[in-house]
């Protein structure tokens, strides 16, 4: 099972554009959208998992952005180029606001602009590497990268995920090791003590599995009709790393 990073890093390369779904209203392409930015928003960076542990379809928590607003250029209404996977809150922190702003500045484009020559994360919030580069101020306070809610939300994962990963490490062969030695000497008590860690062992695999990079809730086929495209994107995939269902 793919599991998250504690941290996403800001994308290491522009991301691609692999889905070229039939031309529909922009709300069938959702599906498209989901697996083409990684269930990611492709601005902030938030998972799925970091919004709703049961998944969030139906719930109004992710949504499709016109990356060129419709109240601006309604031709581009349904141009899949155009449209990106958001969340929520980054959706109405932006609402209608320009792509340029009042002093030469353009909102950034993931699928143009490498995220991670822009922008890094800092004790969990996102911040342009360089503060002179006022396209990525302008994106990062059009986007509402740090509210408190995304801080604190990313704050959640990171020492959650830690924490998490730091107990299987210690605890690895640790059980069995007791176990084994509890049989040889056969205690009872042993026996009873390896079993309460290997249920411990479950029960922090489980804190994992639900920040599993591919949710439950997934679609299983999408609307080019190529299941070789319901993938992660390299740049997140690449970032992964795998836990046992054992």
């Amino acid at each position: 099972m793919k599991i998250l990073p504690p941290v996403t890093a800001p994308w290491q390369e522009a991301l691609s554009r692999r889905h070229a779904p039939p031309a529909l209203s922009y709300e069938h392409y959702r599906p498209c959208l989901r697996w083409e930015f990684g269930f990611s928003c492709a601005f902030c960076l938030l998972h799925e998992s970091d919004i709703a542990h049961a998944g969030v379809e139906g719930w109004g928590l992710t949504q499709i952005e016109h990356f060129v607003p419709q109240s601006h250029d309604r031709s581009r209404r349904d141009d899949y180029t155009n449209l990106f996977y958001i969340c929520r809150r980054c959706n109405l922190e932006r609402g209608s606001q320009k792509n340029e702003g009042p002093n030469g500045e353009t909102l950034l484009n993931p699928c143009d602009d490498i995220w991670g020559r822009h922008f890094e994360v800092v004790l969990d919030e996102i911040h342009p590497r360089d503060g002179e580069d006022k396209h990525a101020t302008y994106t990062r306070d059009t986007y509402g990268f740090n509210t408190p809610a995304k801080i604190k939300i990313r704050a959640v994962r990171r020492q959650m995920m830690n924490r998490c990963k730091r107990l299987l490490e210690r605890w690895e062969g640790i059980g069995e090791r007791l176990l084994d030695f509890a049989v040889e000497k056969r205690s009872i008590e042993g026996v009873d003590l390896a079993e309460d860690l290997a249920e411990m062992r479950r029960l922090i695999l489980f804190s994992l599995y639900r920040y599993e990079a591919v949710p439950n809730d997934r679609d299983i086929s999408c609307r080019c009709n190529e299941p070789d495209l319901c993938t992660l994107p390299k740049v997140l995939d690449e970032q992964t790393f795998m836990v046992s269902t054992d």
